[in-house]
This record gives C-alpha cells, structure tokens and sequence, in this order.
C-alpha cells in the first residue's frame, strides 16, 4: 500500500474587487512553508465550473468536448479519455481503474478533455 500523501494547509487571501475585474494578482495562496502562489481569475473559473456543465452517461462515447474538469459521481471505470484530442488513458494511469465517486479530474493548466467514454458509472464534465 503506498505512503499516505500529506496535503499542505493553505491559505488565502483576496481582494474581491479585483476578482470582479479580472485582476490575475487578485488571489494568492500561501502554504505552511511560506510559499505564495498566485491563482488568476481562470483557474478560479476552471474550479468554480463557471462555463457550465454536462451529465456523461455510461458507455455513451462523447466527442467533441472542452472539458476543464470531470467529476465522478458514481464509480466508475473509464474506457477512454482524451486531452487536447491526444489518447490519454494510459498516460494518466486509468487503464482498468475504478475511480471512486467524488473524484474530481481536472485537466492540466491550459488544456482539455476533448472525449471521454465510460465503462461504468457517471460523470459531470464541467466547461
């Protein structure tokens, strides 16, 4: 069994007049370390899944997507899924792995999911 992975505390500070106008700088998070890092307006909206979203059924393939974030709402086993139209399923480790409800699967900064198909369970892609 692998090692138990430590989240680190964050904290973060804000200034909400600058989100309301699009101010990268507006948001920094800082670590337990001391480390600041800056979270733009585009990331909050990738984690706020502000662009909307979709229900992804089992075994429908679905095509054409520009996911940011999937989030499984009952376990599931993916049998495709694509990053900026590349084959990504086995790079991301997910060949014949049940993923857990709850999970969120975000894709990396400045890309993606482009198609997904389930083997089992459901999902919400989120734009």
């Amino acid at each position: 069994m692998a090692a138990p992975v430590k989240i680190p505390n964050i904290k973060a500070n804000f200034n909400a007049s600058a989100l309301v106008n699009n101010n990268e700088a507006a948001l920094r998070a800082t670590n337990e370390e001391g480390l600041s890092h800056k979270i733009s307006s585009e990331n909050l909206d990738k984690m706020s899944g502000s662009g909307g979203f979709k229900y992804i059924p089992v075994t429908t393939a679905q095509t054409g997507l520009l996911y940011k974030g999937i989030v499984i709402n009952t376990d599931a086993v993916i049998a495709a899924i694509s990053i900026d139209g590349v084959n990504s399923l086995t790079a991301l480790g997910l060949s014949g792995v049940t993923i857990s409800a709850g999970i969120y699967l975000p894709a990396p900064l400045g890309s993606v999911f482009t198609a997904v198909t389930l083997t089992s369970g459901t999902a919400i892609g989120y734009n």
